[in-house]
């Protein structure tokens, strides 16, 4: 059981270019009838496809066995799959699988990029939930002939694309043009409308005219109970006592006779008093802006948001708020300001927290004088890197927080990334070290700034004591 091909890469011998070449000038063809038929197969949701030849995209198949194919379950309703020979040019075979569709009978989803991948439709098959056995089989394949294409069922239409194409289902041929709108559209080239699918059984005569109680829905006339008896003669005109008395709402009118009963049944209840439109009448239920507001919900003239009230859009104003802000998204500032006074270095904390940088002895505990030389090897080998999502690809030199990480001497000034604690409310209230699969902190980052304080403090002894030496 398996599937000869030739057309992918390498070679064909005459024989097989010959057959090759006949079928060439269309997308897809099988040969014979029994070519790839599909059949249901004696397993659970199996189809069977029969041997035989088929060409499309620029390959020859050829199958010498028959192939079973296993659907998947369906859990409810239909699911029209569908039957196709595979293409694979990086693999230089093709295969024959079956393509997972939608409860709709349609030509679902396919892979068509021709060089690549590209699936050949076969048969629709119509699985149903609880059901062992294909309920339906639909052909869908094509055959080429010298005079066009040979189908059974339109719905190969939906997948010939190529602009020319004609094919032959039943006894209509179909051809595939522009419509007046310049849009590609399948038009009925030859045949008889009784050839034709999907045609309704039959048509009223000619001469036929519609009485308004043909008019139907679900089997039932429409207009049955708003028909008169008897109806007027031409060029009768009709006064208010012809239609029965006040004219009901469901022909136009109001149902009432007066301007009292109007506002009545239209909920204007005591309007002409000064007395306010209610809301469901259309109205605010105020006689003032004020109350009109609050009776609508809206916010008060003056009303300043809060920055829990903006849900979305952008903020073109200072905001003002006593809480932290939280954001689970990147942040940008792209026309940040340039600092020109007054100004320090900003870090991110560990919890996400922006700061300022603090050399203040307020903000510090333990404070202990250093001797540089007793900070050991602090010169970390340099590397050239790229950082990864870098569009462009920039080389640049730096340190390696792993390499750090490695060092006794080096370790302190590693930044190890920390995983945010919140609240049920989802409010930042910690962070704590994420740790890995051996649980050891992660490095993230370097203190870059304390270690190249470290660095110039020990550049600054040795230079002292050249000097000395001097």
């Amino acid at each position: 059981m398996s599937i000869t091909s030739r057309g992918y890469e390498g070679t064909i011998d005459y024989e097989d270019w010959a057959l090759l070449t006949s079928h060439l000038g269309v997308q897809y063809s099988v040969f014979g009838a029994d070519s790839f038929a599909v059949t249901a197969g004696a397993g659970t949701r199996e189809v069977v496809v029969r041997a035989g030849r088929a060409a499309g995209q620029g390959i020859l198949d050829i199958s010498d066995a028959d192939i079973t194919l296993t659907g998947a379950a369906v859990t409810s309703g239909n699911r029209w799959d569908m039957v196709v020979l595979r293409r694979d040019w990086a693999a230089g075979a093709t295969s024959v699988v079956l393509v997972q569709g939608g409860s709709i009978k349609a030509i679902p989803t396919r892979s068509t990029d021709v060089g690549v991948e590209d699936d050949q439709p076969l048969f629709l098959a119509r699985f149903a939930a609880g059901q062992p056995t294909v309920q339906e089989l639909v052909d869908v394949r094509v055959w080429k002939g010298d005079g066009g294409l040979v189908a059974k069922d339109l719905l190969v239409r939906d997948y010939l694309q190529a602009i020319g194409s004609t094919v032959r289902v039943g006894s209509s041929t179909w051809g595939l043009g522009f419509s007046g709108l310049d849009i590609p559209q399948w038009t009925l080239v030859s045949g008889t409308w009784d050839s034709i699918q999907g045609k309704p059984g039959a048509f009223a005569p000619t001469s036929h005219i519609h009485d308004i109680v043909d008019v139907r829905q679900d089997g039932q006339p429409i207009f049955t109970h708003y028909l008169p008896n008897t109806y007027a003669a031409k060029g009768h005109s009709h006064n208010l006592q012809d239609l029965g008395g006040n004219l009901p709402l469901l022909k136009g009118g109001t149902g009432v006779a007066n301007l009292a009963d109007l506002r009545w049944i239209l909920g204007l209840r005591g309007w002409d008093v000064g007395n306010p439109i209610s809301i469901s009448a259309g109205g605010t239920g105020a006689t003032t802006a004020a109350q009109a507001r609050s009776n609508l919900g809206a916010s008060a003239v003056g009303h300043t948001h809060i920055v829990n009230e903006i849900n979305s859009g952008t903020w073109d104003r200072v905001v003002n708020t006593a809480q932290p802000i939280t954001t689970t998204n990147h942040v940008y500032v792209p026309n940040s300001s340039a600092a020109v006074s007054s100004y320090t270095i900003a870090y991110i904390n560990s919890d996400g927290r922006l700061s300022r940088g603090a050399s203040s002895e307020r903000y510090k505990d333990e404070i202990t004088l250093v001797e540089a030389a007793a900070l050991g090897a602090i010169f970390p080998d340099l590397y050239e890197f790229v950082m990864k999502g870098d569009r462009g690809q920039m080389p640049r030199i730096g340190w390696i927080a792993e390499r750090l990480n490695e060092s006794d001497d080096l370790r302190r000034f590693v930044v190890y990334a920390r995983e945010v604690e919140t609240d049920d409310d989802g409010n930042v209230t910690g962070a704590h070290l994420a740790l890995d699969e051996h649980g050891d902190p992660i490095p993230e980052s370097i203190d870059f700034i304390s270690l190249l304080i470290a660095q110039v403090a020990q550049l600054h002894v040795r230079v002292a004591a050249l000097e000395a030496r001097a």
